[in-house]
């Protein structure tokens, strides 16, 4: 019995989270949501749970201030960064020049009859800068930038993806021109095996429309930017033509560039006093080979600790090779065969349980009275 009274408050706890379908138009008050939970969990769960009630109406209460005043997006602003300021990538910073100029003059496009193009994908390797180079579009373009990450939009409640989605859109088209950049678009947008998730089939529905109803006024452009390390996790109907149907290629740097970000990230110290010589970096920039440019940064920075360890006020050529051998060896190391059947297993069985939390028709009466318009709505 006691243990079918605690499903019942997980439940209503479930149900009370979900009441964010809307969010956008409606507004809580918040004491009266916790007082609100706290009766019904009492009603539910027997006067012995009364305490119980208490506690975890306290703590929904603190949940929900947190959760409707989540705002996803960020700060939007034209970034600094110019492609100038990038080491590397040369061949993807040619092949975005084009977006570039047609940020800036759309209507010489429009003028000969071409199509609107609505966004792009960056593909690459992890940790080679798809993040920084979108920053640096939008820089060079002179436009605002919206920079979301895909697996911020996976949620456990039903319908909160869906409306941070929407959220995002209505925001970028009171400011444009625009970039919406979707880091990770894999995470909102992946290609669906698993046929219980309804809920991310929710969200690329809800994306593809917003996607789609980007208008062809020049003077409101909005440009999705998006990037992934696997093009073959995204959804086909997203990257298909009409849509985001360019891919720049983004590769791990060249040696030529790894030994540039290898005198870059030594030479970053507080001090200016301190001069790191006598390091073989052309060496280091051949043996490092298949590296990222995070890679890279890390190999500088573990360098820079053994000569902490060491004693020493600047990193030895010995400590760059302990540091490139240590990062080698961990490489090595990773499973990365076992991870996707794991992750295919685990994906499936959270939104089976999401989906039978989301469809229940539980226990909002209690909570309708709560719900009220906010002002600024008819």
């Amino acid at each position: 019995m006691k243990k079918m009274q605690y499903v019942l408050i997980a439940l209503l706890i479930s149900d009370i989270s979900s009441l964010d379908a809307r969010y956008n138009s409606m507004s809580i008050d918040m004491e009266a949501a916790r007082k609100a939970l706290t009766a019904s969990v009492a009603i539910i769960a027997g006067a012995a749970l009364t305490g119980i009630a208490v506690q975890l109406g306290a703590k929904v209460y603190d949940y929900l201030s947190d959760y409707f005043s989540y705002n996803p997006i960020g700060d939007v602003v034209i970034p600094e960064v110019k492609f100038s300021d990038i080491i590397g990538a040369q061949e993807a910073k040619e092949e975005l020049q084009d977006v570039v100029a047609f940020l800036k003059k759309p209507e010489t496009y429009l003028d000969i009859g071409a199509r609107i193009p609505k966004g792009i994908l960056l593909e690459g390797p992890p940790g080679n800068g798809k993040t920084l180079l979108a920053k640096a579009l939008a820089g060079e373009a002179g436009v605002k930038f919206f920079a979301v990450d895909g697996g911020s939009f996976t949620h456990k409640f039903t319908g909160e993806g869906v409306a941070e989605v929407k959220s995002l859109f209505n925001k970028a088209r009171n400011n444009t021109p625009c970039i919406i950049f979707f880091d990770e678009i894999d995470g909102i947008g992946k290609r669906n095996p698993e046929p219980y998730n309804a809920e991310n089939n929710k969200m690329i529905a809800t994306l593809l429309t917003q996607i789609d109803g980007i208008g062809t006024d020049p003077h409101r452009l909005v440009f999705i930017v998006a990037a992934t390390n696997n093009r073959e996790l995204i959804d086909e109907a997203l990257i298909r033509s009409g849509r985001i149907d360019t891919t720049v290629v983004v590769k791990n740097p060249n040696t030529q560039d790894r030994e540039k970000m290898l005198k870059f990230y030594t030479d970053k110290t507080k001090r200016k006093d301190i001069i790191i010589a006598n390091i073989d970096f052309n060496k280091l920039a051949i043996q490092s080979e298949g590296f990222s440019g995070a890679d890279i940064e890390n190999l500088v920075n573990k360098a820079k600790i053994f000569a902490v360890r060491n004693k020493r006020r600047v990193p030895t050529q010995q400590n760059f090779d302990n540091a490139l051998e240590q990062i080698k060896r961990s490489k090595e190391k990773l499973p990365v065969k076992l991870r996707p059947n794991y992750m295919q297993h685990s994906n499936t069985i959270s939104s089976m349980t999401q989906d039978l939390i989301g469809k229940r028709a539980g226990i909002l009466f209690q909570f309708k009275k709560i719900i009220k318009p906010s002002p600024n709505t008819e």
